[in-house]
């Protein structure tokens, strides 16, 4: 509700960041207001806080707080070193020297046209305009103002949440979700507002009341939204059952779901409940009482005592696993007894379906509360509390934390609290508090008394002291201040920085690169990163843009290979070691994970990146029957910081549930990409194969996203993507994001996806891709690139045998067939000296032309088109055209025998 206290006047100015000191602590907590408002003893409410999911040292949070006295923008505080200085940002249009805003939420959401960025999104009951105000800046430095994109008159605690698209379905969309008790709708004042668009230009909204019973008179003032990643959107509300009295009323807590971001025509109604009337949303809690008294501390009944100074409304929040979107955490406030306000923590593992008890957390007394879920699936869980007995009362703010089966407590302020006659020694401190997660860390916000003898031990204070421990707060002129109530900060160690080791996902260039954020922030997490194979025992030296090189596979009967990973950390620490495990997959989308060997990457003191040395590398073995059509994963695992569980050996991401985002959520796993070939330049007929494997337990169809660059899109005629479905083959043209559906896979089942194409050019450098994804709702959960690249004859020349010499060993060991032996042998001599290439190709053409005959008798059919890709080999008309046509063979080749292999023929 939009009620503010104030005493003063503070002065804004241009942002200036005041560095604090690091606390030794496992939780650090810092006064936010910044040395130049030193002077200032107003009442610094309900703050929020916005975590930039693309660098989590970034970050923006608001309270109530004025503008510059000829300023019409008021501030936000904003920090770019994870929360250890805080600065203010003129952003939000207010009244000329007024409060900066009314209520005021705000959330980051990663920008469309660059991942590495993020925009700001705000909902605000505004002091500029009558009613709520939705509002952007795509100003990364947060110094101009935001600009408005939705408002209207009439609501009550806007509250925003927002997310940026990175999965398949509209990715780099950018998506804000609003909150809102909006009773000029009617009764069912319970709303959200959305966009799913919010960047464009003029972002349309859709207003949807979410309460699909009767409330009496009205839903009550939280309407409180979640989302998460896959496009699941939960919303949670107050349904009242009864007017309000003078101690409260009877409510059901009911929580409603959107299973595709809200763009269903009758949204938010995926959730029925399981009771009658079985209408939209579940009932988590029924009929209780919910106190309500909104002016507490100016007119409150003293015969039945509350909070001093604080309202009691209700509270409400939501969270959703960030691992997995089907796990939901609310926590609501009823009246319990002569206690005005009890909390309530409770956890759904059914997408809300059901929410059983008891409690995981009951909190008497309590408001203010506030859930996280970090990169572990550890719960944080933020609230503030009237505790003990009169003449002690306190007004306390606690973090607590579930890891390891138990609940820890972090006490983080303590103020005094008691009732004084009419009024009350202790200040207010608003309708709500923040919590939030960013991979393994909690940040948080909440208000307090800013008297350093009630806050945290080692609290931070950026407005000017004495130094003295505790501290005495001073003006800027060094003269005692009147004690006042300030935002605080606060931030948790769940892991230090030089113990959060972490292995890159991706590489954009030498400057711009993955950080061990937890999700990754980009879906290709398997072109770029720092795992990788060589065939001899040297890491080799990275490229310009600062990726490893990496060498495909040979199979066992052509040698060994070993494996590589650059290992990091963000901060030099002390010496430590690093167990590092390496996997491989068979070729394709959906394929579980192999044991390739282990080894241990030592850090020295100060060291912040390791890579395994020449001499060193993890010697591992490709089977002789295998394609080296293949993925190669690294799995970090230290005492500290162990991995994610389950371990990715005998697992293919994403399954066997389809939400395990194994490798984009934990930064201690990584997986490259095996089989990157150069095509030979202009002209040719090329062929690409993958292989898709259902990994589920269950019969499905399953949806391929394929995307190709720009550049590469260019330079391919006639470009298709077959489905070599002995059932239902399909051709479809080969479009930039577009999909292709399975159908009817059974556990278990293979199928071949081709990618054909007349390549006219083909890049010399740089990432251009063909991209095949396997896509399970909005998530991408695994994939696999091809990267067709324009070599020096000399290398195409190398390459291309080096793969004849692959498939035909493949072929002796799975038939024990000696032509086959020799082919091999044949080929490897053209692999070590290219100049013979030519002369290679004409000798050795009826071994190819044996091994197309002998595999399709052997199949029994030819679904994957062997006899044109022998023709395209054997018609081409000119050397590069024979050298993309002899390479697309090959492939084609390896598919089949991969295909009778794993069908034992």
């Amino acid at each position: 509700m939009n009620r503010i206290r104030s005493i003063g006047l503070a002065l804004a100015v241009p942002l200036a960041l005041a560095a604090a000191a690091p606390l030794a602590a496992q939780v650090q907590v810092v006064d936010m207001i910044p040395f130049m408002q030193s002077d200032e003893t107003n009442g610094d409410a309900e703050p929020n806080l916005a975590v930039d999911p693309a660098n989590p040292l970034r970050q923006a949070a608001s309270a109530f707080m004025f503008a510059a006295p000829m300023s019409n923008l008021g501030p936000v505080l904003v920090t770019t070193d994870g929360g250890s200085s805080w600065g203010l940002g003129p952003i939000v249009p207010t009244c000329m020297g007024c409060w900066n805003t009314g209520d005021m939420t705000l959330r980051f959401a990663v920008a469309g046209a660059n991942p590495n960025q993020a925009d700001l999104y705000a909902s605000i009951l505004s002091n500029a305009v009558p009613g709520m105000v939705v509002m952007r800046t795509f100003d990364q430095t947060l110094t101009t103002g935001m600009t408005s994109m939705e408002g209207r008159t009439g609501t009550d605690q806007p509250y925003i949440q927002a997310r940026g698209v990175v999965g398949w379905f509209d990715p780099g969309k950018e998506r804000i979700y609003v909150g809102i008790s909006d009773r000029a709708l009617g009764a069912k004042s319970a709303t959200v507002d959305h966009s799913l668009d919010a960047a464009a230009g003029a972002p349309a909204f859709t207003t949807t009341q979410i309460d699909a019973g009767t409330p009496v008179p009205f839903d009550n003032y939280q309407t409180r939204p979640a989302v998460a990643a896959d496009g699941h959107v939960y919303a949670a509300f107050y349904r009242r059952l009864t007017s309000v009295m003078n101690t409260g009323y009877t409510a059901d807590v009911v929580v409603v779901r959107d299973d595709d971001w809200g763009k269903p025509a009758a949204p938010y109604t995926s959730l029925k409940d399981s009771g009658m009337p079985a209408v939209a949303g579940q009932r988590v809690a029924s009929a209780v009482t919910v106190t309500d008294d909104c002016c507490c501390g100016l007119s409150c009944s003293m015969s039945a005592p509350v909070f001093p100074g604080q309202r009691q409304g209700g509270d409400l929040f939501l969270a959703v696993d960030p691992n997995d979107a089907t796990v939901v955490y609310i926590s609501w406030a009823d009246r319990q007894g002569g206690d005005p306000m009890t909390l309530h923590l409770r956890r759904s593992t059914d997408s809300g379906q059901s929410w059983p008890g008891p409690d995981l957390l009951t909190v008497a007394s309590a408001k203010n509360a506030a859930i996280a879920v970090n990169s572990q699936g550890h719960i944080g869980y933020l609230y503030q509390q009237w505790t003990g007995t009169t003449p002690n009362h306190r007004w306390q703010t606690h973090l607590r934390r579930f890891a390891g089966g138990a609940w820890s407590d972090d006490l983080l302020s303590n103020m005094p609290c008691e009732w004084n006659g009419g009024a009350t020694t202790c200040g207010w401190t608003g309708d709500y508090d923040y919590l939030a997660a960013a991979g393994k860390s909690f940040y948080g916000v909440f208000s307090a008394s800013n008297d350093p003898a009630t806050l945290a031990a080692g609290t931070i204070f950026l407005r000017n002291h004495d130094g003295a421990v505790p501290p005495h707060l001073l003006k800027t002129d060094n003269t005692a201040v009147a004690n006042s109530v300030d935002p605080f900060f606060f931030r948790t160690v769940e892991l230090s920085t030089d113990a959060d080791f972490y292995v890159r996902d991706w590489t954009d260039d030498a400057t711009t690169h993955d950080h061990g954020l937890e999700p990754s922030s980009h879906p290709d997490f398997f072109s770029t990163s720092d795992v990788w194979n060589e065939r001899m025992n040297d890491p080799l030296a990275f490229g310009a843009d600062d990726r490893p090189v990496s060498h495909d596979p040979q199979p066992m009967l052509m040698g060994t290979n070993f494996a590589f990973v650059r290992v990091s950390r963000e901060t030099g620490g002390p010496a430590a070691d690093v167990g590092v495990d390496f996997f491989f997959s068979d070729g394709g989308v959906g394929v579980a994970y192999q044991n390739a060997g282990s080894t241990t990457v030592h850090f020295n003191a100060g060291q912040t990146q390791v890579t395994i040395p020449a001499g060193s590398g993890v010697q591992w073995s490709l089977p002789s029957g295998m394609s080296n059509h293949v993925c190669l994963a690294a799995q970090l695992n230290t005492a500290a910081d162990p991995f994610i569980p389950p371990t990715l050996l005998g697992h293919a991401p994403g399954w066997p549930t389809g939400t395990d985002l194994a490798i984009l959520n934990d930064n201690n796993k990584a997986q490259r990409n095996m089989q990157v070939f150069g095509m030979g330049g202009m002209g040719g007929g090329m062929s690409m194969f993958a292989l898709v494997h259902n990994a589920a337990r269950v019969a499905r169809d399953m949806t391929i996203g394929i995307d190709v660059d720009g550049q590469l899109e260019e330079n391919l005629a006639n470009a298709r993507v077959e489905i070599a479905d002995p059932r239902e083959p399909r051709v479809q043209p080969l479009r930039p994001h577009s999909t292709v559906t399975v159908a009817k896979m059974q556990p278990g089942e293979d199928r071949w996806l081709a990618v054909r194409g007349d390549l006219q050019d083909a890049p010399a450098g740089g990432s251009t891709a063909i991209r095949v994804y396997e896509v399970a709702g909005e998530q991408i959960l695994n994939g696999y690139a091809f990267l067709p690249r324009r070599l020096e004859p000399k290398e195409v020349a190398s390459q291309n045998a080096f793969q004849q010499a692959v498939v035909f060993a493949r072929a002796a060991e799975l038939y024990k067939e000696p032509r086959a032996a020799q082919a091999s042998k044949a080929a490897r001599a053209a692999a070590a000296n290219p100049a013979i290439y030519p002369d290679f190709l004409k000798k050795e053409t009826p071994s190819l032309q044996w091994l197309v005959g002998y595999l399709l008798v052997r199949q029994g059919a030819d679904p994957l088109r062997l006899k044109d890709s022998l023709q395209a080999f054997l018609t081409a008309g000119s050397p590069d055209a024979q050298a993309t046509a002899h390479l697309s063979l090959l492939n084609a080749l390896d598919a089949q025998e991969t295909m009778l292999r794993r069908a034992k023929r």
